[in-house]
């Protein structure tokens, strides 16, 4: 595929490290146009030593140990911690294993180091694709922490109101509600792809995973084994035809945002109480609320694009 080369940029991600968490990774880290300069790992799909063991693991595969890897909140701001892996495995790989990492982890919690990483890297990008705890822990440490930051992606939240956790509630949002709302009214570009747009458009059809099974590279093969347990899930609770992609696709629209085809800013919020509607993002696309936009929502992608992405991460 032949894509116009964009400039570096410094990146930070901030993830509960795994299933496609991992592709997302590999997606960045085989991609140009972005300098990880950190990955910060949060409590989410598997407790937080697990999500920063299977971050410094990948970087191990892809011989990238010279990214710092920083441990953040073991549990959300004020709620018990809900994992899920029942979807992703016990330890989040599906049926992968990865090598043993050598990188340690660094010294510094994930809080602090995202306000370290925003003083040394101007312009720095957060692709965000866990529960928000870390970034929403970094504003309390320091308000001025969004002036310093040019953009935050974000997988997390609906448009629609068509939920993975609950009927109208995304995962990483009902995770932490608390965080997600600190994080969606700090001040500072948000793109937001929710649950919907991946589920129109973060599907990889079987013609694409033919191919890379076919291929037989290395990363290839372990990109399968990783979501060969959650495609059979993504199949029978969304009916989709093959495996859901959310942090890829965001990873995609963090990395080369002309990637999207539509989109809307808009004020939206996030509930925070108890009950159905915990984490239930509301948008307000017509203004009635009369608030400034605070959020720019992707609505579709131009999909065959993010696939050629994600096949040139993984052949």
């Amino acid at each position: 595929m032949n894509r116009k080369k964009s400039h570096p940029f410094p990146l930070v991600i901030d993830t509960d490290t795994a299933g496609d968490d991992i592709t997302a990774l590999i997606l960045v880290l085989q991609h140009t146009p972005a300098t990880v300069v950190g990955i910060t790992t949060v409590a989410g799909n598997v407790p937080v030593d697990r999500a920063a063991y299977n971050a410094r693991a990948v970087l191990e595969l892809l011989g990238r140990s010279d990214v710092p890897v920083y441990l953040g909140s073991p549990a959300p701001l004020v709620r018990p911690l809900s994992t899920t892996t029942h979807i992703q495995g016990r330890e989040g790989l599906g049926h992968a294993t990865l090598p043993e990492p050598r990188n340690p982890i660094q010294d510094i919690p994930a809080a602090q180091a995202l306000l370290h990483l925003s003083r040394i890297h101007p312009g720095l990008t957060i692709l965000a694709i866990g529960p928000l705890t870390n970034l929403a822990l970094a504003l309390r440490l320091d308000p001025e922490f969004p002036q310093r930051i040019a953009r935050v992606v974000i997988m997390g939240g609906t448009w629609q109101g068509r939920g993975n956790q609950t009927p109208v509630s995304e995962y990483n949002f009902w995770q932490d509600p608390e965080a997600a709302h600190a994080v969606l009214h700090a001040g500072w570009p948000i793109t937001l792809v929710p649950w919907e747009t991946v589920l129109q458009d973060g599907v990889l059809p079987p013609p694409v995973e033919a191919r890379l099974a076919r291929s037989g590279a290395r990363l290839a093969r372990f990109f399968l084994q990783v979501h060969r347990q959650a495609k059979a899930f993504d199949q029978a609770h969304w009916g989709v035809a093959g495996s859901l992609h959310p942090d890829a696709l965001t990873a995609a629209v963090a990395l080369e945002p002309n990637l999207v085809q539509r989109k809307v800013t808009t004020y939206l919020t996030v509930l925070t109480h108890e009950g159905l509607t915990r984490g239930m993002t509301v948008p307000d696309p017509y203004g009635l609320l009369q608030r400034a936009p605070n959020v720019e929502v992707v609505l579709a992608i131009h999909r065959h694009r993010f696939l050629d992405l994600l096949e040139d991460a993984l052949l």
